[in-house]
């Protein structure tokens, strides 16, 4: 990380919009002590925190249906005025919402129903927040009763369901372990739907049904690969006079909400005698904004840790040995196949020296360039560039080994593809608890420990291997913040654990030759300090820490690309929100740097050491799961230089990337 800058007190500032930015996990506790780590030149030890990734965070696609009840029955105590208003307030909530959510990777569905439910646009999800904004305007017409029913809610629910999982399982398998469904209902009355109640019986009423009906959807959606589902139910039959049709209407939409995970919230609450709790509360009242559908309940926890130099490799004999183009072959065993131990892919054909050696028997050469039909598919232009889910391996590469070019772990074993192909471990079955080698430990022990897995190697695993100490801190509510969309330039990095939840404002001032970004706390009505921006780097924001000591731990880290900044002072909302996050400290020994010659453009004495940590959705341990990846470069040449000349690597949970 760069240096943060300080804080300067500059003339008054105009403010006024808001931001929110990622979630950081707690600074490393170091439990460990770096002290207790030997200098040693061909070692190196990292000691560090990884938490868990948010799934409100922007990484994450998401795909939001509404289902809107346009059905023709005006809710009684209603006179026309307010029913108008309603209709208004229903149309306006939606594009409230889609104004603040609308991203590249956000899509939206709208379902109308009444008699019939109806799908828009008719193609289903659209990342065009224009079109359901224009959808959005046809709940002003109603939807007439059917010889089924006046307000099918199990049709509605049914027609979601079939958008939900279609699109599911349309999805390359990488990007759907990331996407989330959140459907929204909004509702004014108990559902009148004869299907829906031909499948009640005596022990399930119709509440019953529709709260199992979700539940199976959201079971669906992560048995399925999917990173979470939730339902969020507003109820406006809060409005109406009659209190038997309000109970059932509570009842249904609060179990549907608690079998999807999500939040029940009626318009106008009322007390146990029936009265508004808000006295003038009506239909005005209505807003879906208030639903925060960018935290996914479903909590990311923790799959597979796993530390690897991808230049070196550990023979049975207990020797470790250079692999200068991390190409999975070791520098003096490459001249007996004539590949060439500087070069990952010695011919040059966009498939590495090692994988052309394990498909020879068919017909594949590591010293000719082939032209596989397998390839075919990919572009000429980026045979030789194209990694989808950026794990190392090109998507030609996986396509030959029968590899997922979307998954960092095609088999769901919790080892990484690119380390299975080195390793020669199975990358196609989850073997991570198999024995290849019969020497009493599993494969994936012998790559995270960096011994072979296909040797009987006991005395080199008690003398090379990797030495780990993790500590689960369990799962932890962390502050989280949405990024900046008008303030180009400027990404939120992480925000103190005391600061207020709510919308907090990010301002951005040009004030003659002076660039200036300022933070407001949600919970506070002032900006503190702006802090003068001078060159790209990552800057502290305080907040005014208005009634408390000087320096309150409210602060915004944010992380500015100077040339990429607004021309004009500009502010903006940032929302500061929750999230549960599962956190470990950890501290990995006995990492071992070799001695490379220069290799693919890079020096000689070159150590790609990588971090690879795995989290997979709570409740679906066996899913595929997403990598964050810490990439360190070592130089070590023998007998004792090394650069960075450190024992003991600190690792902050920001060094580790999400790859999609």
């Amino acid at each position: 990380m760069r240096p943060r800058a300080s804080s300067t007190s500059p003339a008054a500032l105009v403010l006024g919009f808001v931001v929110i930015g990622l979630g950081g996990c707690p600074s490393p506790a170091l439990l460990y002590d770096p002290l207790e780590i030997p200098s040693q030149p061909d070692k190196v030890a990292f000691t560090g925190s990884v938490c868990t990734d948010n799934p409100a965070e922007r990484s994450f696609p998401l795909r939001v249906v509404f289902l809107v009840d346009a059905s023709a029955e005006p809710l009684t105590g209603l006179d026309g005025a307010a029913n108008a208003t309603l209709q208004t307030r229903r149309v306006d909530s939606i594009r409230d919402v889609v104004a603040t959510l609308r991203a590249p990777d956000t899509a939206f569905s709208l379902v109308r129903y009444g008699g019939d439910a109806l799908l828009q646009p008719p193609g289903g999800f659209t990342e065009n927040a224009n079109d359901l904004v224009e959808a959005a305007g046809s709940l002003t017409v109603a939807v007439p009763c059917t010889a089924d029913g006046c307000r099918r809610t199990g049709q509605a629910l049914s027609l979601a369901s079939s958008l939900v999982t279609g699109d599911l399982f349309s999805t390359a398998r990488g990007p759907r372990s990331r996407t989330k469904y959140v459907l929204v209902f909004v509702q004014n009355g108990p559902a009148d739907d004869v299907v829906l109640e031909g499948a009640t019986t005596p022990e399930c009423d119709v509440a019953c049904v529709l709260q199992n009906r979700v539940a199976d959807l959201r079971g669906q959606v992560i048995e399925g690969g999917g990173a979470d589902l939730q339902v969020h139910t507003i109820d406006l039959a809060t409005l109406d006079d009659d209190a038997s049709d309000r109970a059932s209407a509570q009842d249904e939409l609060q179990r549907m909400s608690f079998g999807g995970a999500g939040e029940y919230q009626p318009v106008c609450p009322r007390d146990a005698a029936g009265t508004f709790i808000t006295a003038g509360c009506g239909p005005q009242n209505l807003s879906i904004v208030a639903i925060d559908i960018n935290s996914a309940r479903n909590v990311f926890l923790k799959k597979s840790f796993v530390v690897a130099n991808l230049n070196a490799l550990t023979r049975p004999d207990g020797t470790t040995v250079p692999d200068s183009d991390g190409d999975g072959l070791a520098d003096d065993e490459e001249p007996a196949f004539g590949t060439s131990p500087a070069l990952r892919d010695t011919d040059g054909d966009g498939i590495g020296d090692k994988v052309e050696l394990l498909l020879q028997t068919t017909g594949i050469n590591p010293l000719v360039k082939d032209d596989p039909v397998t390839c075919a598919f990919l572009d000429p232009e980026v045979r030789f560039v194209q990694d989808t889910d950026g794990d190392g391996l090109l998507d030609c590469e996986e396509a030959l080994l029968r590899l997922d070019p979307t998954l960092f772990d095609s088999d769901s074993d919790g080892l990484p593809d690119p380390l299975e192909v080195l390793a020669g471990t199975n990358f196609l079955q989850d073997d991570g608890l198999d024995d290849d080698d019969f020497d009493g430990s599993p494969n994936i022990d012998e790559l995270r420990a960096h011994t072979d897995p296909r040797a009987a190697d006991s005395k080199t695993r008690s003398q090379l291997a990797y030495l780990y100490r993790e500590v689960d801190l369990g799962v932890r509510s962390l502050l989280f913040a949405s990024q900046p969309r008008t303030i180009t330039g400027v990404v939120v990095d992480d925000i103190a654990f005391l600061a207020n939840t709510g919308n907090g404002t990010l301002s951005f001032l040009r004030s003659g030759s002076r660039t200036l970004l300022a933070w407001r706390d949600a919970g506070e009505p002032e900006f503190g300090p702006a802090v003068e921006v001078i060159e790209s780097g990552v800057y502290a924001l305080p907040a005014a820490c208005i009634g408390l000591p000087v320096k309150c731990d409210r602060e915004l880290i944010v992380d500015v690309t100077a040339a990429l900044l607004p021309p004009v002072s500009r502010d903006e909302l940032l929302r500061v929100a929750a999230a549960e996050r599962q956190c470990t400290d950890f501290r990995v020994r006995n990492v071992t740097l070799v001695e490379t010659i220069a290799a693919d453009g890079l020096g000689e004495g070159h150590n790609d050491v990588r971090i690879f940590f795995g989290q997979v959705p709570q409740g679906a341990i066996n899913a595929f799961g997403i990598f964050r990846v810490a990439q360190f470069n070592f130089t070590f040449l023998k007998p004792d230089f090394k650069d960075p000349n450190i024992s003991d690597q600190i690792v902050d949970d920001f060094r580790f990337v999400l790859f999609e």
